[in-house]
């Protein structure tokens, strides 16, 4: 596979949660090298590509569905990351800036075709955790 990829799809890292978002960015940007793995002739001599495992993989690669799927995750992912990276970080402090992110990152998520499950979520969170007088100072 890294010969087809040429890089690692999974990359450890500080937080679970940034550990698949990014292994799902790098598949998706793999697209093309991970379907012409599956589909050449080095594929076909492994003795993976006999395994059930190794069929049942080739399958979902194979699949546009599977595509659109990884597509639609990293679409919800991407607003939700991007306010963990900035929080996670020790260099700025993250407060002042917290309820500016949070606005930016619930209009990204409402611009999603059928993502208001999500919102609700969100705002419950939201409610529950940090709409209190004393982050709002």
């Amino acid at each position: 596979m890294r010969i087809f990829c040429q890089a690692d799809l999974v990359r450890p890292s500080a937080t679970q949660f940034a550990t698949n978002y990014i292994t799902i960015n790098n598949i998706l940007n793999k697209k093309a090298e991970l379907r012409q793995l599956f589909t050449s002739e080095e594929w076909y001599n492994s003795r993976f590509s006999e395994s059930e495992e190794g069929k049942i993989i080739e399958s979902r690669v194979l699949d546009h569905r599977f595509w659109d799927a990884m597509e639609r995750v990293q679409s919800i992912n991407e607003p939700l990351c991007s306010i963990l990276r900035i929080v996670d970080t020790e260099v700025v402090p993250t407060m002042p800036i917290l309820y500016d992110m949070f606005h930016i990152m619930k209009e990204k998520i409402s611009k999603l075709k059928g993502k208001k499950w999500l919102l609700k979520i969100i705002n419950h969170k939201w409610d529950v955790t940090l709409s209190r007088p004393l982050h709002q100072a």
